[in-house]
């Protein structure tokens, strides 16, 4: 069965790491200001990808 694992942060803040399974989720929530930016690196089987989820517009 394949996994999925994400890490997430901002500069700020530290996710950490999760492994998930089929049907499994994982939440967070966080504050917005003028500054901030969420940025996730996401690996599944041989493949990865690293982006980011959310920027906050000035």
């Amino acid at each position: 069965m394949s996994r999925f694992t994400i890490h997430c942060a901002s500069g700020d803040y530290e996710l950490g790491f999760h492994t998930l399974s089929v049907n499994e989720q994982f939440h967070w929530k966080f504050c917005v200001f003028s500054h901030t930016l969420l940025f996730c690196h996401l690996w599944w089987d041989h493949k990865q990808k690293a982006f980011d989820v959310f920027k906050a517009q000035n």
